[in-house]
């Protein structure tokens, strides 16, 4: 049975739960939302706190939602504080601006409260003239001057005020000095205003309205202490943007509110325009745009949660006033399943069970969702005091049935029990055998048919109906017309004979069924008499990029193509045995990399290769015999090196001695530390001994992932191996995660796709560590977290060159505590794409997760109201549902109803 704890929910938002973030607040109606606050408030997630100097402070957080236990981890200016697993930690002696992060994690989420202490404060004026200032500082946007932080505030002026700028740094323990300046005209320079503690600034009278000049400038205040520390405090002028709107009786621009069942309030938005210019409104009501259009409106009747929102224009401007209404929760539901795959004909069997604080609960089924619509009961459902039950019987496609749960005080819930039949994919079509003799069985995909990119061969004898040989192979799907094609005669030598072969679309087993089997025509296979000769003057040689290649002469060159397999002993004096192999059936080749994937599955030993020529002309001439064995080659494990490097520093070991192994490691070999690395999954191996090393030399880098690619990557699941051996000793950087700086056009089979940019930043100056020759000492491994919405068996790393061709990078895949994770190995940076490849991105499956459900609902929902944006360009195209190029309040109109099963189809 899972839990659900049911937030009553109007129609916009039926199926999903309910949570509104606005700057350092989280609105937790609900309370599956898992959260942090700073102790005593709210809901805030941050606070500014002012100390006198040398003063200590007491910073305590607590957790709200959903956990069974909680862990915590301090951080001061962005460094993690040892022995920190509590709840409360104490400052002592604070002497300049700092800032502290505790994030709590309840073992499968993680939250974060923020403190910033400062011993001297900037305030400003109570001016008539002001006419906004934001409310919290502006954090991680701010200068910093020595040992200073980033203290910015912002404010808005009138055309023609004056301003007076004013901070109070005074304490009982020291004397300061005030420097004002601000920036010339050209921003080559700076003019200095003054030397008290505050300065007024004049505000020209004119403003352009064309989206220009909103800056009026920027007024800095140097606060100096007696013991030379500097302080800057920088205050960002805007022009009053003339439109200043509120909430009429709050004042504020986001209400939240929690109401009665069925109670209906009035509601009006104040707007005031300083330019003069006409003033309009209009009001969306749960995704209903156009709802009204003055300044009031009358929400009646409110059952649930409720969204309605103001837009206010003056034919330059535009705000928003928004309104969130909530009714209390009464009642927590345990339910089965919600979603239920069946076989066709199969029948899903779904159960609630209720438990309420205002007295027993009712409960009608509905084919749809319960509003306006006709509620029925019939034999499949029953109630039983505080229990639900309901079967459904699918024959195919999706069924949705909908539970109505109401309480005495005539609050209600509703909750959505989906039953689906799995699509089976369509028969591979056109079966035949190929006209240039080379054993090729083909088939065709045409763009109706439902497949995906994975079909499995068997090779029949036709006589005796016995199974010859068996593949599965992937191929990409393309629109139009496809013909695949598999190689079924090469790999060995077939009698004379009749053969068919079978082929099937394979499906996920989830979602999609596999394919009915199809079979070809009988063909007669007529063994030749002649054969190919062995390839001779087997060697290895060591290529320029450092790699191990195989060489052979084949006896026919250009004729066919190859089959190689690769043999590994740690004693040259015992048979070597047969570990990996390859093939290419449609051209020649004579040299062959050893892959690294190849050398790290053994490690240091002896390899060696034998070798065939397969044959184009499989009616004419037989595949050659096996080559003899070549000449081994020792291969040494790159993990002895660095194993005896870090073994020989510890904790206790001179900066010097530290040093000296680092560079130890820059002067092996590059290739052989990046086959080991990229092996090493679990970083127990090489990449373990680099993060040692990097431990010991004080260079671990950190991660930031910006703002616009938080939804891909979580900053916490990003991990990133020998970053900090490229850079000089004392220098710190960090993996810098941004969205990609090009936009890249992709081939039509990636899709889901997620463009971001990887590069090497200093800390202290903020710029990027760009490697001598293109390319650093030291490989540096990463390992980020896959999107949800990218499947991992499909998915496709492309990294970007600086003349737009990219390259497909080997990485490898790996599942950790629910979540997948895929690592590589670079060595230099530029713009990747992660993306899946063969399966198209899926109308209404806004989350990314494969299906279109509640959930998606309510992110769509979320994105209309602007509580929580969509930017994943993949996402919004899903929720573009209608195709007019916009993800907005239409969209979220079609999924509703579509997930209330009122339309079956987006269509």
């Amino acid at each position: 049975m899972k839990k659900l704890f049911c937030i009553l929910l109007s129609l916009a938002l039926v199926f999903g739960s309910f949570a509104v973030s606005s700057g350092s607040r989280a609105y937790a109606s609900d309370p599956t939302y898992f959260g942090a606050r700073v102790k005593g408030t709210d809901y805030d997630s941050y606070a500014e706190i002012n100390v006198l100097y040398g003063d200590d402070a007491l910073l305590e957080v607590e957790a709200f939602g959903p956990y069974t236990t909680l862990e915590y981890q301090w951080y001061q200016d962005g460094t993690a504080l040892p022995n920190t697993d509590s709840p409360s930690y104490t400052v002592q002696g604070i002497q300049h601006f700092t800032e502290f992060e505790c994030r709590v994690n309840n073992g499968t989420e993680t939250a974060s409260v923020w403190f910033t202490l400062t011993t001297l404060k900037a305030s400003y004026d109570d001016s008539p003239y002001v006419s906004g200032v934001s409310d919290t500082m502006l954090r991680g946007v701010g200068y910093r001057f020595g040992d200073g932080g980033p203290n910015m505030m912002s404010l808005k002026a009138m055309c023609g005020s004056e301003v007076t700028l004013h901070v109070d740094a005074s304490d009982d323990k020291r004397a300061v000095d005030y420097k004002w300046y601000t920036y010339t005209n050209d921003g080559m320079g700076t003019v200095e205003l003054g030397t008290l503690s505050s300065v007024t600034v004049q505000i020209p009278l004119t403003k352009t309205r064309d989206g220009s000049g909103d800056i009026v400038g920027f007024y800095m205040c140097d606060v100096k202490d007696a013991q030379d520390f500097v302080e800057t405090y920088t205050f960002m002028v805007y022009y009053d943007s003339g439109l200043d709107i509120s909430d009429k009786d709050t004042g504020e621009c986001t209400v939240l509110k929690e109401v009665s069942s069925g109670e209906s309030i009035d509601l009006e938005v104040k707007a005031f325009n300083s330019n003069g210019a006409g003033i309009t409104y209009m009001w969306d009501i749960e995704g209903l745009a156009g709802a009204g259009t003055s300044s009031a409106y009358s929400l009646t009747n409110i059952t649930g949660s409720t969204y309605a929102l103001c837009n206010v224009y003056d034919g330059y401007l535009m705000g928003e006033v928004c309104y969130y209404f909530n009714v209390p929760n009464n009642m927590e539901i345990e339910t089965s399943d919600l979603i239920v795959s069946v076989s066709p004909g199969g029948t899903a069997h779904f159960e609630a069970v209720v438990k309420s604080c205002q007295g027993a609960p009712t409960f009608e089924w509905c084919y749809e969702n319960c509003r306006g619509l006709e509620i029925w009961n019939e034999a499949s459902e029953s109630f039983n005091g505080n229990t639900a039950k309901c079967d459904i019987t699918v024959d195919r496609g999706t069924v949705h049935r909908v539970l109505k749960v109401s309480d005495e005080s005539g609050a209600s819930t509703y909750i959505v029990f989906t039953a689906y039949v799995p699509v089976q994919l369509s028969l591979p079509r056109d079966l035949e055998w190929s006209k240039d003799y080379t054993g090729e069985v083909s088939w065709k995909v045409y763009d109706t048919d439902l497949t995906q990119n994975q079909y499995e061969i068997c090779l029949f004898d036709a006589d005796t109906g016995d199974l010859i040989d068996f593949t599965r192979t992937t191929f990409i799907n393309s629109t139009g017309v496809t013909q695949f094609s598999s190689f079924m005669f090469l790999w060995d030598e077939r009698d004379s004979g009749n053969y068919y072969f079978t082929i099937r679309s394979i499906g996920d087993g989830v979602g999609y069924l596999d394919s009915e089997t199809a079979r070809s025509d009988v063909w007669h296979y007529e063994a030749p008499s002649k054969q190919l000769d062995a390839p001779s003057d087997l060697n290895w040689t060591i290529g320029d990029d450092g790699y191990y290649y195989a060489n052979w002469k084949n006896a026919r060159p250009d004729f066919g193509g190859y089959e190689i397999r690769i043999y590994y002993t740690d004693d040259p004096q015992s048979d070597p045995e047969l570990f990996t192999g390859s093939s290419a059936a449609d051209y020649s080749c004579e040299l062959k990399r050893l892959e690294p994937s190849a050398i790290s599955v053994n490690g240091a030993g002896y390899y060696s290769f034998n070798v065939r020529q397969l044959s184009n002309e499989i009616e004419g001439i037989l595949p050659s015999p096996w080559s003899e064995m070549s000449d081994p080659i020792y291969i040494s494990d790159i993990n002895l090196d660095l194993n005896s490097i870090v073994a020989g520093v510890d904790e206790d070991s001179s900066a010097q001695e530290i040093e000296e192994a680092v560079e130890q490691v820059r002067q092996l070999d590059f290739g052989e530390i990046e086959n080991s690395i990229a092996a090493d999954t679990e970083n127990t191996q090489a990449a373990g001994q680099l993060a040692k090393l990097e431990e010991l030399a004080g260079r671990t880098a950190t991660v930031e992932v910006s703002d616009s690619m938080e939804t891909s990557f979580d900053e916490t699941k990003v991990d990133v191996i020998g970053a900090g051996l490229n850079v000089d000793a004392g220098q710190s950087v960090r993996l810098q995660i941004d969205r990609a700086e090009e936009d890249h056009v992709l081939p039509t089979q990636y899709n889901n796709s997620v463009a971001f940019s990887m590069t090497i930043v200093d800390n202290d100056t903020g710029e990027e560590v760009v490697p001598e020759n293109d390319a650093f000492d030291v490989p540096i491994k990463i390992t980020l977290p896959i999107p949800a919405r990218i499947n991992p068996d499909f998915l496709v790393l492309l990294h970007y060159n600086a003349d737009g061709t990219y390259e497909n990078v080997q990485f490898k895949t790996f599942k950790q505590d629910g979540q997948w994770y895929v690592s590589f190995v670079v060595t230099h940076f530029s713009d990747f794409v992660m993306a899946q490849e063969g399966t198209p991105v899926i109308k209404g499956d806004v989350n990314g997760d494969g299906e279109v459900d509640a959930n998606d609902l309510t992110v769509l929902s979320r994105h209309v109201a602007k509580i929580e944006e969509i930017e994943d360009e993949a996402l919004l195209q899903a929720a573009d549902i209608n195709g007019d190029g916009d993800a907005d309040a239409n969209d979220l109109t079609i999924l509703s109803r579509y997930v209330a099963h009122i339309i079956s189809d987006f269509d």
